[in-house]
């Protein structure tokens, strides 16, 4: 951890606790963080990404299919709950159900952009215990459409 997001993470701390709970040397160390203006750029865009993350989430719907920018896959169904793409990544022609993270949720290990919303699939509302027992229904789904 850098400096400065160690000192962004403190102002946050800061920032969430109650005024009365402060006490004489977190008043001035709060004072002091606040006028920092690399702080104040860094929260900046931290916040700027939080909002460009909800922009690109908002519109997409659990359980629809989507065609996708991937590696090795070109549609996927969204899994809300986890910010994914349900895919079926064909590697050298071993075909082999996946997750492809939202590109925009994180930017560092994100492999999947949704193009174009293709419509609903029978899935709805997937959390962990309904992907485990619709696995093979999921397979089945996007290798057919494939």
């Amino acid at each position: 951890m850098s400096l400065l997001e160690a000192k962004t993470k403190l102002y946050s701390l800061l920032l969430k606790k109650k005024v009365d709970e402060l006490s004489e040397v977190e008043i001035t160390l709060s004072a002091t963080l606040a006028q920092d203006k690399d702080i104040q750029e860094h929260l900046q865009k931290v916040l700027d990404a939080e909002k460009r993350k909800e922009e690109a989430l908002k519109d997409l719907k659990d359980g629809y299919l989507y065609s996708i920018q991937s590696t090795a896959a070109k549609l996927g169904i969204w899994y809300a709950k986890k910010n994914c793409f349900i895919v079926l990544r064909d590697r050298w022609g071993d075909k082999k159900l996946e997750f492809a993270i939202h590109v925009a949720f994180d930017p560092k290990h994100g492999n999947a952009k949704p193009i174009e919303e293709i419509g609903p699939t029978p899935f709805k509302n997937i959390d962990e215990e309904y992907y485990e027992f619709h696995f093979k229904g999921f397979y089945g789904y996007l290798r057919d459409r494939g």
